[in-house]
């Protein structure tokens, strides 16, 4: 985001018209400039906060619940302002936990092949809601045995002293990087359909259910 100070106008000192107030009320677009206090401390507060906040999103994206948390974490005992700040952001767009999401999504899909489960649960703990990940994920129509399929692509020479001991090293990566049970045991019938052990005398396929050694 750039030259955020610019665009949010942040002016303690200057007094709009009351015209000009209606207006920004009447759009639902109240700015910063437009909050008014009636203490000259009070607005250096709030003047210190909001440069503090338009640093932290200059310098990367954040979800509203980490926004929120960094702000309060900075400044304990302005909770009324940090929350005024928070809410014309939101009104602003300058923070969005939909556009996050999806951004964060495709970011880390095309950093590494990653289950969906894992991706979610990433977003759990930046503060995303349930609906908003639900929302995003629906949309972007994911196919997770594609993913698989590629990270699987990445171990295919993984040494191991079986075919069984194989298919067991590749269910635990797989699950390291959040796939499902069920998308994983799949993922490995359909491989070990045309894929041999490094001897190159035995398929690597077995009876044993590998996800039944982790039981």
């Amino acid at each position: 985001m750039e030259n955020l100070e610019s665009q949010f106008k942040f002016q303690t000192e200057k007094n709009s018209s009351p015209s000009e107030n209606n207006e920004d009320n009447e759009n639902g677009e109240s700015a910063i400039s437009d909050l008014k206090f009636g203490s000259t401390t009070v607005a250096k507060m709030k003047k210190k906060i909001f440069n503090y906040a338009c640093w932290l999103l200059a310098r990367r994206r954040y979800s509203v619940s980490e926004f929120r948390s960094k702000l309060e974490k900075k400044y304990p005992e302005q909770s009324e302002l940090t929350t005024e700040i928070v809410e014309n952001f939101l009104i602003k767009k300058y923070l969005d936990d939909n556009e996050y999401t999806l951004l964060f999504l495709r970011e880390q899909l095309n950093r590494k092949p990653q289950g969906l489960r894992m991706i979610k649960q990433k977003l759990r703990q930046k503060g995303i809601n349930e609906t908003t990940i639900s929302n995003v994920f629906n949309d972007q129509l994911v196919d997770e045995n594609e993913l698989i399929q590629k990270a699987l692509a990445k171990k295919a020479n993984i040494k191991a002293k079986s075919p069984l001991q194989k298919k067991q090293k590749l269910f635990r990566f797989l699950a390291s990087r959040g796939f499902s049970s069920d998308g994983i045991m799949k993922a490995l019938r359909d491989f070990s359909s045309d894929y041999r052990d490094q001897s190159g005398q035995t398929e690597l396929h077995d009876e044993v259910d590998p996800a039944e050694q982790y039981v």
